[in-house]
Order: structure tokens, then C-alpha cells, then sequence
């Protein structure tokens, strides 16, 4: 057995950092009528490009959810008074 040179561990690791996809096999149970239902929904032929499809769609809906929730739960940096009241100034401006 030979011992491993550096070029080889320099070699291995440029190319598990230039690694774009890594895929894991996994088993699960999922009842047939919502397999078919998600691959139909997605348009995808495979069951397993379906599932990649779905989780990508939901986790891009998480995002926007959180954006949302963080979006409604900060306060404005204005008021709807302060906004009327610019409208006025505005509309008086014009006349």
C-alpha cells in the first residue's frame, strides 16, 4: 500500500469543493394518490424530479412567508396621518 502524496489530498479536495450537487438517496413513505398528485402538479415525468420540484416551491414559499411576517411586523417609518397630510400639501400645491 502506498502512502498518499500531498498532490493527491490537494487533487480530492478541489474536486469535492467544485462539487455543484450532492445527491442523497432516501427512503420514504408516501401514499400513491399524492405522488401522482405531485408529480402531476409539477409536470415532471419522475417521481423523484417532481419531489425535488415540490420541495423547492414550498421552500421558496417559506422565504416569502417569512419575508411577509417580517415586512408586517416592523413598524412603518411613516403614519397614515403624516401621509394624508402630504396629499393635502400636494393637491393645495396644485390649485
Amino acid at each position: 500500500m502506498t502512502k498518499p502524496q500531498i498532490e493527491d489530498a490537494v487533487f480530492i479536495d478541489s474536486c469535492i469543493t467544485k462539487c455543484d450537487f450532492i445527491h442523497v438517496k432516501v427512503t420514504i413513505s408516501i401514499p400513491k394518490e399524492l405522488l401522482n398528485a405531485t408529480r402531476q402538479a409539477s409536470g415532471k415525468k419522475g417521481h423523484s424530479e417532481a419531489i425535488v420540484a415540490v420541495l423547492n416551491d414550498y421552500l421558496a414559499l417559506r422565504k416569502r412567508l417569512e419575508l411577509l411576517d417580517y415586512l408586517f411586523s416592523t413598524k412603518l417609518p411613516h403614519s397614515c396621518w403624516f401621509i394624508k397630510k402630504q396629499r393635502h400639501r400636494c393637491n393645495d400645491h396644485y390649485r
